[in-house]
């Protein structure tokens, strides 16, 4: 009876330290690089995808305000989505 309370608390604790490990490095990836984003975002918007390039450069942007590369990518998509002032702000009505 004590051995098999043993034997499965010793494969529960096999089971579940490998998991909280796997779980707790999830929270530690650093931010994607923003070279890899400038890539996938010019690889976007030469398909014609301009809604998924912008959030790609509008990540840049919010990481690296002086990037005037990514700004201007980030106007182009918003101009080929027919949004030259940006995408709308929920709860403003001008701006």
């Amino acid at each position: 009876m004590v051995t098999s309370t043993f034997v499965r608390l010793f494969l529960a604790t096999l089971f579940l330290i490998p998991g909280a490990v796997v779980l707790e490095g999830c929270k530690t990836m650093p931010p994607t690089p923003t070279v890899v984003l400038q890539r996938d975002g010019d690889h976007a918007f030469e398909w014609g995808r301009y809604e998924e390039a912008a959030s790609y450069y509008r990540q840049i942007v919010d990481r690296e305000p002086g990037n005037a590369d990514a700004q201007a990518m980030y106007g182009r998509c918003l101009m080929a989505l027919d949004q030259p002032r940006g995408p709308p702000t929920p709860g403003v009505l001008f701006r």
